[in-house]
């Protein structure tokens, strides 16, 4: 019901806990961070701490690009309600979202190529009663790559003066 895909997480002890918040805390403050929020598809976005999180310290979202994963385990009667996300409609980010579907865990048993997992995914999406009406950029590993890609570089371009100033 809650969408974690684990029915039995591991449990953390308080300093652990402590341990593990400060540790994300420190990395999405830096500037230089570009924050990946990464989510399962099943799960309501309106209440995911992680872009809560995100926009704390990225309030202008310049830094900030949503993930949305298992596009294949959306409940029947929510994929409405999914691409108003994908589509920034609902709880936008400056940056987007994109949704991929990766190989399964049965999949990698069975031995399935990364570049096979990478055409069963289009296909997936090409062929999706309700994915497939959508701008295709907004699905797929390659977009994804593609994406973050420009976002580098572009980040880059911004802050090469001032990391060259820190080296001098």
């Amino acid at each position: 019901p809650n969408g974690n895909p684990n029915p039995n997480p591991p449990t953390l002890t308080p300093t652990q806990t402590l341990t593990l918040t400060l540790t994300l805390e420190c990395h999405l403050k830096q500037e230089r961070t570009i924050i990946l929020c990464v989510i399962p598809s099943n799960v309501d976005i309106a209440t995911v701490d992680i872009l809560e999180r995100a926009h704390k310290v990225d309030p202008d979202g310049v830094r900030t690009i949503g993930v949305l994963t298992k596009p294949d385990t959306i409940g029947e009667g929510n994929e409405e309600e999914v691409l108003q996300v994908v589509q920034g409609l609902r709880k936008p980010l400056k940056l987007g979202y994109l949704m991929v579907k990766n190989r399964s865990q049965k999949q990698i048993d069975d031995g399935i190529t990364l570049m096979d997992a990478r055409d069963q995914e289009m296909s997936f999406f090409r062929l999706h009663e309700h994915f497939s009406a959508v701008n295709p950029s907004y699905f797929g590993a390659e977009n994804l790559m593609s994406r973050l890609t420009s976002v580098l570089v572009a980040r880059i371009q911004e802050g090469l003066p001032s990391m060259r100033k820190e080296i001098s």
